[in-house]
């Protein structure tokens, strides 16, 4: 092997220029070497490594990701097995066909014209030509869609997995092990465009792509972000299987690496073609344009604009990878948090209730009630959500949140035999007494599917064993109307009049967490049963303080309290 083959595997942008003749960013070495690094850790502690990698578009990541690194990977190790995945096979086999004539040149790629208009030169060499021949003499196994590299010394591999295969969002690949998994831009319109179309990819997701790694191996998730509350949303989102990994309570299963189009906090105004891109290894010695060519400023600013016309936040999450702004969600995370907003200049004091935990009420400063709202479904996921609310402060405090499969049974339930009820509704109520604030009202959604429910006696006979007045909610009376819609909401957290139980170690905020992610979320949350539940209770809220304080009593005049007593 000469000096510049065995230079080229251990240095990616020198691998890059020599083979394909392309000039590499710092952002695509850093995450080379990241994936890179994360394999060879991964293999010798023999457990899972995922990562969620979000990118801009016109940043080469798709080539990067899905060809070079690929590359790079089998030249390293002939033995590796990758799985390319996308959005549907078809691009993935595209992906995978362009690895295979990389692997069959004998003589450098061409220099095309397009690939020269990005900076690009002409490739040194092929990699037959340092690395030998890849495709074995009787082309076995050599497909577009999958294939095997001749082994060193010709010699045969047990496994019988592809070293690389391509597989789409719904292709079947229940019998793939890949040592490296790298799934590009499934987040797509088709994908993800609906509540449906996302459902139906989470759950893929869930239950075989997630799987399919091999112990000592590496996921990755890449590409742009597009909605809020996507594929990529949630992978960040969930927590590792233990808590206290490294003794970080909010610790994660995936790593999220954002690379972000224009980094304001290392801007100086240079923002030509020639100005020095962005480097994550080094960032307070770079520029604050991830690719000034690829992605120019002019051509980011214009970006900006046109969200500024149509009220969009296509900067926001397409390139900055974000999760949208104020103004296109229903609440800021930072409303939430609490904080400055880096823009205005405000502070916001924040919801959470770092000292209290979920199902604890918390000292209040007056006459306060307790109130159980409900988003429920047949068959899906039900809301449940107690609530606390102090007219002094118009303060709504969450208490408790329960979002899980439930029947009816789960909710409310009479065993003959002991003469008790039992059930998510009975539990609070106990405790809201034990707390000295009794639950008083139940706030129901009133559609044809939940009227067996209300209508059912063991929930009769419980609200009127307990006290509970059960109050039937139409969802879609005022559900659009900004004034009483669920709009309405939004100033509620800006203000920090939701109150939702804080504590960090108990593990409150993750169990609350699904309020939080519809609110910041909305409307492209994939789900808002939660939001609904809450819903429920501003929109009866005004009804159950008048119910609370009882009738209006007039204040009559002394003077005429003095004739009745003359009179009387």
């Amino acid at each position: 092997m000469s000096y510049e083959a065995e230079r080229a595997l251990t240095d990616f942008a020198y691998f890059r220029l020599r083979y394909f003749g392309r000039k590499s960013t710092p952002w695509q070495v850093y995450a080379a070497n990241l994936v890179m690094g994360a394999l060879a850790e991964a293999q010798v502690t023999m457990e899972r490594k995922f990562f969620v990698i979000n990118v801009p578009p016109s940043s080469g990541k798709s080539t990067l990701f899905t060809h070079d690194l690929v590359c790079w990977l089998v030249c390293r190790d002939r033995s590796v097995r990758v799985l390319i995945g996308s959005a549907n096979e078809t691009l993935a086999t595209a992906y995978t066909e362009q690895v295979l004539t990389t692997f069959e040149r004998s003589i450098p790629a061409p220099l095309e014209a397009a690939q020269a208009r990005r900076g690009a030169v002409q490739a040194l060499a092929a990699l037959a030509e340092d690395y030998g021949v890849f495709k074995s003499d009787n082309g076995r196994n050599w497909r577009g869609r999958a294939f095997k590299v001749l082994q060193p010394d010709d010699q045969a591999t047990t496994s019988k997995e592809a070293t690389v295969a391509a597989f789409g969002r719904d292709s079947g690949y229940l019998g793939q092990r890949p040592d490296v998994s790298i799934w590009d831009d499934l987040v797509t319109e088709e994908t993800s465009g609906s509540s449906m179309a996302r459902e139906r990819t989470l759950r893929k997701w869930q239950r075989e792509a997630e799987q399919r790694v091999e112990p000592g191996g590496v996921l990755v998730l890449q590409g742009q972000r597009l909605f809020a509350d996507d594929l990529y949303r949630y992978a960040i989102d969930l927590p590792a299987e233990d808590d206290d990994v490294d003794g970080k309570e909010d610790a994660k299963k995936y790593v999220h690496i954002v690379f972000k189009a224009h980094y304001e906090e290392h801007c100086k105004g240079d923002h030509e073609y020639t100005a020095m891109p962005y480097d994550p290894a080094k960032p307070e010695d770079s520029g604050c344009l991830l690719d000034p060519v690829g992605l120019s400023w002019k051509f980011l600013r214009q970006i900006m604009r046109d969200d500024e016309v149509s009220g969009t936040s296509t900067y926001n999450i397409v390139f900055q990878q974000g999760d949208g702004t104020s103004g296109t969600t229903l609440v800021d995370e930072l409303w939430i948090n609490g904080g400055e907003d880096p823009l205005t200049g405000e502070q916001f004091f924040g919801c959470w209730d770092t000292d209290r935990n979920a199902g604890e009420v918390p000292e209040l400063e007056g006459a306060a009630f307790s109130v159980l709202s409900v988003d429920s479904s047949p068959t899906q996921f039900w809301a449940n959500g107690w609530w606390v609310y102090e007219p002094a402060t118009e303060r709504r405090y969450l208490i408790d949140l329960r979002r899980a499969k439930m029947k009816v049974s789960d909710a409310i339930a009479y065993d003959k035999d002991t003469r008790t009820y039992s059930g998510l509704f009975e539990d609070w109520w106990q405790t809201s007494v034990e707390q000295k604030h009794p639950i008083k009202w139940l706030i129901f959604e009133a559609v044809a599917a939940e009227r067996y429910f209300l209508d059912s006696n063991d929930l009769k006979d419980w609200a009127n064993l307990r006290g509970v007045q059960v109050i039937r909610h139409d969802t879609h009376k005022n559900k659009q109307d900004p004034k009483y819609g669920v709009q309405s909401l939004g100033p509620l957290y800006r203000q920090g009049k939701i109150r939702l139980p804080g504590h960090i170690v108990s593990g409150s905020r993750v169990r609350i967490m699904p309020l939080v992610r519809e609110v910041t979320r909305y409307p492209d949350s994939n789900t808002e049963d939660a939001i609904m539940m809450q819903w429920f209770l501003e929109m009866n809220l005004g009804n159950l303080v008048a119910a609370q304080q009882g009738p209006i009593r007039r204040q009559v005049p002394g003077y005429i309290k003095s004739n009745r007593r003359v009179f009387a």
